[in-house]
């Protein structure tokens, strides 16, 4: 599969937009194996590193947040907050 960083940071954003809750980083990885985006996570290939990039421009961009937890990396939207005068 030949899928760009672009595009896939374009269906994370998407899956954590409709998450509306803090989601596991794996399960980000499957539901873009189970569309047909990526492949099947864990074996050897690009798509791993494809989407570890995806990620990381996402959380360099504060388009989301990563925590870390005892049982994986936790990713949530960044709330966008408009502050009025």
């Amino acid at each position: 599969m030949s899928t760009t960083t672009a595009e896939v940071k374009t269906h994370i954003q998407e899956i954590i937009t409709r998450a509306e809750a803090p989601i596991k980083k794996y399960v980000i990885h499957y539901l873009l194996w189970a569309r047909g985006i990526l492949d099947y996570p864990g074996t050897k290939g690009t798509s791993a590193s494809v989407f570890n990039k995806a990620c990381d421009e996402l959380l360099v961009a504060g388009d989301m947040t990563a925590r870390s937890t005892a049982r994986g990396t936790v990713l949530a939207k960044t709330l966008s907050t408009t502050i009025q005068a």
